[in-house]
């Protein structure tokens, strides 16, 4: 479930509850999520058009539930 509003995305991924927002441009990208139950903050930044997506996302499955 995705649901968007003031420009974060809410996900409910696995269980757990994020919102977040995520945006790049020719040689930058970021992606950050916002887990507000558990306390926790993941973000990256990458160099390249792409990248920081996959890092959030390969955190966020192991963060403990």
């Amino acid at each position: 479930m995705t649901s968007t509003a003031y420009g974060f995305g809410e996900s409910l991924e696995g269980g757990a509850r994020s919102f977040g927002h995520s945006g790049g441009a020719p040689g930058m990208n970021g992606d950050l999520r916002i887990f507000p139950d558990s306390g926790y903050v993941v973000a990256a930044l990458a160099n390249t058009g792409f990248g920081a997506s996959q890092v959030v996302s390969w955190v966020s499955e192991r963060l403990p539930k």
